[in-house]
């Protein structure tokens, strides 16, 4: 049985702001020290804009999982997504259930809103609300804790998931990306209301760039 563990690095984070090579980084030290040797799986996609076809995604999802499961066992791997039950965090329940160890490495602004099946949450400094996971230098926290033999997988998503693919990506991470996902097009709805220009698939639209819609070069 799992226990819900929150933890959050602000406090320890902002005694010295000045950035410092040699000083240790407290939440990379809370990451390694909970993830310990399992595999890691991130899972990154849509969140707050939902999914337009939730059963495909919980049939992704499944079949990942199992296939992860099968090659390594369930007790030797970690899911790792932003924590919250919405979207992409579909993932918790289902990991769960199946027996694997889940962690959420999430904004500070989401304080309160962990999925039940979320085990183990990490919180991150935030003071700019941009909703991203980033250390002093800019990089992400959900693409380093892939970096020694994890898998980055990437169900549609927004520029947040954009970056973190091509950032995996850039430093060697084995990705997966599935950019046909696509959002629940009432929210979608809302966003454009308030913003025209929106472009909810930036994985899909960076995904076909210079392709036909079949994936063929054009």
């Amino acid at each position: 049985m799992f226990s819900v563990r929150s933890v959050s690095a602000s406090a320890s984070a902002s005694l010295d702001p000045i950035p410092d090579a040699s000083r240790r980084d407290p939440i990379k030290d809370q990451l390694d020290s909970l993830i310990g040797d399992r595999r890691v799986l991130v899972f990154s996609g849509f969140s707050g804009l939902g999914y337009k076809d939730a059963a495909s995604l919980d049939l992704k999802l499944n079949q990942l999982l199992d296939e992860a499961s099968a090659d390594h066992g369930a007790h030797n791997l970690m899911v790792v997504a932003g924590a919250t039950s919405d979207g992409i965090g579909r993932v918790y329940e289902l990991a769960s259930k199946k027996g694997i160890a889940t962690l959420g490495i999430v904004s500070e602004q989401a304080r309160g809103q962990a999925s039940r099946d979320c085990h183990h949450v990490v919180y991150v400094p935030d003071p700019q609300n941009t909703w991203q996971v980033l250390d002093e230098k800019g990089s992400s926290y959900m693409v380093e804790v892939a970096r020694n033999g994890g898998t980055f997988y990437a169900l549609g998503g927004g520029s947040v998931t954009l970056g973190e693919l091509n950032e995996a990506k850039a430093l060697g991470v084995k990705t997966q990306a599935l950019p046909d996902f696509e959002p629940h097009p009432d929210q979608v709805a809302r966003r454009r209301a308030k913003d025209p220009e929106f472009d909810p698939t930036p994985v899909r639209t960076a995904h076909y760039a210079g392709r036909s819609p079949q994936g063929a070069r054009v």
